[in-house]
């Protein structure tokens, strides 16, 4: 029964809680910097999706049309899981500020790229610097905010996501519609530059324990070449090589995950992804819920402004459903405690699924507003789950990995999108969608890329059972 899991594993919230809390006791400029990191990172992913059927129509590379995600999430990836190592190294501070500095010089770069390449490359570096910040704001989380506020600041956290659902497409979608994609970049740079002033102004510049274990260089370095393959395997036109591509991906992954389970200077909690944990079944649920969101994300403008001949700025805001219902559910069941906590999960898995089923069956035919309920479902249910699964793997750590485990979620995030776009680019292009391709192959991509997601959708409802079958395991042993 849910009502047994133990309190240690479904976190609680004091009753004396309250949002007001995060603004006293001195957490006021933690919780405004933290919101600022995780709102760069937010624009920047909603923006991109806003604006790339403007760029493939102004410099062309269809072919590389997901690589501009799988190069940010790639990058974040990078971040998110050097995070821990980068604050043991320089400290709290001047970690967190160099990560800012890297996301503005790479949006500059952006801002000035003049071919799909070039593009990539910033957004490679864009996402490094975006990952190291919000995997360092999850991270003041679990290190800053007391145990009782942080479903609370989880939530606000999603209220921001909420905010950037606004910013992002209102960037995205008003300079696609006036031809100018790169002005997007440039409008997100006083956001930046702003970031990093409060936070050299209001952080710390305290030491983390554990300086000089060294820097994780071969595990990131597996990391990369893991997605690299997956992402490489969308430009070739052979079977056998795609096949060959995608095993080894496979290969790598698994590697790093072993190799980091072995090292000394983890950058994720023990036994991160075993589904017999009750973090490593809520790790699998974020991992496969961001792939599932960034699969719908990486043509859903496309397929609105094509198949449905909605404009730029509306097909953007349709898509950006998806988050804007993300943060209402996540603000609407923050103060859950206890068994409602697994049963938000479970429905909230449940929503993801059936919005999935739906963007399949409305893909091509529509109408825009069926495509835009599923939408609505698959961010509600994601809202209403995603929080809660983030502050009970942290509640699940042991008390020394509690931070790194905050911080992890975002690496888990990272994985998921870069993952979710590299299966998009190769179920796409598998399917022949390259540039100038017709309208029947640009149907033919998206009906293999949606039924896909179906599948791939499946995943957390049986992770979610799992979770909750080791959670009343573990709650009828300490009850004996």
């Amino acid at each position: 029964m849910a009502e047994n899991i133990p309190t240690s594993a479904a976190p609680t919230a004091a009753l004396s809680a309250s949002w007001a809390d995060l603004f006293r006791n001195g957490l006021a400029p933690t919780t405004l910097i933290l919101n600022l990191g995780v709102l760069l990172f937010g624009i920047d992913v909603y923006l991109i999706a806003s604006i790339m059927p403007t760029v493939i129509a102004d410099v062309g590379g269809m072919r590389l049309y997901t690589w501009t995600f799988v190069a940010f999430s790639m990058g974040s990836i990078v971040g998110t899981s050097s995070a821990e190592p980068i604050r043991r190294a320089f400290g709290r501070r001047n970690g967190y500020a160099a990560a800012g500095v890297i996301f503005l010089i790479a949006t500059l770069g952006s801002a000035m790229s003049g071919s799909i390449t070039t593009l990539v490359f910033w957004r490679l570096i864009q996402g490094l610097g975006a990952g190291s910040i919000v995997s360092q704001s999850y991270g003041m989380i679990g290190e800053v905010v007391p145990a009782h506020l942080r479903a609370r600041a989880l939530a606000f956290i999603s209220a921001t996501w909420g905010l950037a659902t606004i910013i992002g497409p209102t960037f995205g979608g008003v300079f696609a519609e006036m031809g100018s994609w790169r002005g997007a970049f440039w409008a997100v740079t006083p956001i930046a530059a702003l970031f990093i002033i409060l936070v050299w102004r209001f952080v710390p510049a305290t030491q983390v324990e554990g300086t000089g274990k060294g820097f994780p260089t071969m595990r990131l370095g597996l990391l990369a070449a893991a997605i690299m393959c997956l992402s490489y395997s969308s430009q070739v036109d052979t079977i056998t090589t795609r096949i060959i591509l995608v095993a080894l991906s496979a290969a790598m992954t698994t590697f790093f995950f072993l190799r980091d389970s072995h090292a000394e200077n983890r950058m994720l909690p023990s036994r991160a992804m075993s589904l017999w944990t009750e973090l490593g079944a809520a790790y699998w649920i974020l991992v496969v819920v961001s792939v599932v969101h960034t699969m719908i994300a990486a043509f859903a403008t496309l397929f609105l402004q094509v198949l449905h001949s909605q404009p730029p700025l509306i097909a953007a805001y349709v898509f950006a459903l998806t988050s804007f219902l993300w943060t209402t559910g996540a603000v609407i069941v923050g103060g859950l405690t206890g068994r409602a906590v697994a049963i938000s999960i479970g429905i909230g898995v449940t929503f993801v699924f059936l919005g999935t089923i739906g963007v399949a069956v409305f893909v091509l035919s529509g109408p825009v507003w069926a495509l835009a309920i599923c939408f609505i479902m698959i961010g509600t249910g994601t809202g209403m789950s995603y929080n809660h699964l983030i502050a009970w793997s942290i509640a699940a750590a042991p008390d020394a990995e509690k931070p790194v485990a905050a911080s992890s979620a975002a690496t888990m995030r990272a994985l998921g999108l870069a993952f979710g776009a590299a299966i998009a680019g190769l179920l796409a292009a598998a399917s022949g969608l390259v540039d100038g391709a017709p309208k029947a192959i640009i149907e033919e991509a998206m009906t293999v890329v949606y039924n896909s997601n179906v599948l791939i959708a499946l995943v957390p409802i049986a992770a979610g059972l799992i979770l909750w079958r080791n959670a009343r395991r573990r709650a009828e042993e300490t009850a004996a």
